[in-house]
């Protein structure tokens, strides 16, 4: 498993599975920030964690690369390591949006190496990297709530193996924009069902 997801392997997020890519949805090149998705936001299933979304601005990263970091009671910011960081870019297929996460392989060959995106250079190390990938998740935020959906990973498996696309480490080799354009010709439900592997946040100022 990644070592650039390994905050969120301790906090349970993907104990389903994101969806594993070499290609993601959208161009990380042409994304813009996220805006409604910046800020608190309170763990309905484990509360009273919080998720802060920010968007650091750093040389040589892509403009709308962002950061989420998660806190655990009697946490604070400053109480985090950088790799207690998950980097993102938010992208939309169809009328759905979706959630890229920067990440690093450790298949075929254990990688001890953990990007710090807020460090200028850290980026383009990445990604020229040959086992860098990105998870996938489906990204619905509705006013105060956001839910995520971290996918089915049986059923992406067998779409991969349909399709004839090859694992690669941990992510299949997809082409250049082939899961975007899958996606804004297909409900993303089957890759991504609601209920199974979700998580539900609510902005901090909101909660009563």
């Amino acid at each position: 498993m990644s070592r650039a997801i390994s905050a969120f392997v301790v906090v349970g997020l993907i104990s389903t599975g994101c969806v594993p890519v070499t290609e993601p949805v959208g161009d990380i090149d042409k994304a813009e920030p996220n805006k409604d998705f910046i800020g608190s936001w309170l763990d309905q299933e484990q509360e009273p964690r919080q998720w802060v979304v920010d968007h650091p601005e750093v040389k040589g990263n892509p403009k709308g690369l962002m950061r989420v970091r998660v806190l655990e009671k009697g946490k604070k910011l400053e109480d985090l390591k950088p790799k207690d960081a998950l980097w993102f870019f938010t992208a939309s297929a169809g009328k759905h949006a979706y959630a890229n996460m920067l990440v690093v392989s450790n298949k075929p060959k254990k990688v001890d190496w953990e990007p710090d995106f807020a460090r200028e250079g850290e980026y383009a190390a990445w990604a020229g990297h040959p086992q860098r990938g990105y998870w996938v998740a489906h990204l619905a935020i509705r006013g105060p709530v956001v839910t995520i959906d971290y996918g089915n990973l049986e059923a992406f498996r067998a779409l991969m193996k349909k399709e004839n696309f090859m694992e690669l480490g941990e992510f299949y080799k997809t082409t250049p924009g082939w899961l975007t354009r899958y996606l804004e010709k297909n409900d993303p439900t089957g890759i991504f069902d609601s209920g199974k592997g979700t998580q539900t946040l609510i902005r901090k100022n909101e909660k009563k």
